[in-house]
């Protein structure tokens, strides 16, 4: 696991890195221990219904994997149970590896060995600084493919990734360009996305509307075109 960039979370910091330590599980007890060949990385899940919440991440399934290489399924009353008796080994890290917050961007909290993580930060900030939230965001969307965007065979002075992400090519300021709409054909609703982009060009101002496909097939190789195509189930 290797640090990437440091920023501000709340009162602490949050992580990215370019992969995330591999955890297996388990059975002890009332509890499921997490930990990683190394030993570096410790976790724990407990069983509580008493708690007054309803449901431990909002009931959502977390799959777990066993050092057997079994897979367990938990949720409703097992909770992160924090490290407890092993606070003085163990701190707290707000963590997650780069490729899974370019899908979505939301962090999680794994407990490493105190003298490891807190060497890693020390020398991470040796040759890099702690960034703002929200300019760590910016900074972890840039590290997406960007193509040209093309129209009508001409490329326009704009960036897009394979989420319809868009970007001014040289500022690599923020473009919002995806519009959707409905179309009604007889008892059926379609869903249909619009790229809507105004810009001046040589003091003239350029608009472009066109059907988000026909920027897509223009602009993306044919590979991931029909990738995106396949993933967002447009219909048109």
């Amino acid at each position: 696991m290797k640090i990437l960039k440091i920023g501000k979370f709340n009162d602490g910091i949050c992580l990215v890195v370019n992969k995330m330590p591999k955890i297996t599980y388990e059975k002890i007890g009332n509890d499921y221990i997490g930990t990683n060949k190394k030993g570096f990385v410790w976790h724990k899940y407990t069983y509580n219904y008493s708690r007054c919440e309803p449901h431990a991440f909002g009931g959502r399934e977390i799959s777990l994997k066993m050092k057997d290489g079994s897979i367990e399924t938990i949720k409703n009353h097992w909770w992160d149970n924090g490290i407890e008796d092993k606070a003085d080994q163990f701190r707290r890290i707000t963590v997650c590896d780069i490729e899974s917050l370019k899908n979505c961007y939301v962090y999680t909290s794994i407990y490493m060995k105190k003298d490891l993580i807190n060497e890693a930060i020390e020398d991470y900030f040796i040759k890099d600084k702690l960034y703002e939230y929200d300019d760590l965001e910016k900074w972890v969307k840039l590290q997406y493919e960007w193509y040209d965007i093309i129209v009508g065979g001409k490329k326009i002075p704009f960036l897009i990734n394979n989420k319809s992400d868009v970007i001014e090519k040289y500022s690599k300021s923020v473009k919002y360009c995806i519009y959707q709409g409905i179309k009604i054909r007889g008892e059926k609703e379609f869903k249909y996305n619009h790229f809507r982009l105004k810009y001046m060009e040589n003091g003239r101002m350029i608009k472009i509307n066109r059907n988000c496909k026909d920027i897509w097939k223009e602009s993306f190789p044919n590979e991931v075109y029909e990738k995106i195509l396949k993933e967002m189930k447009i219909n048109y």
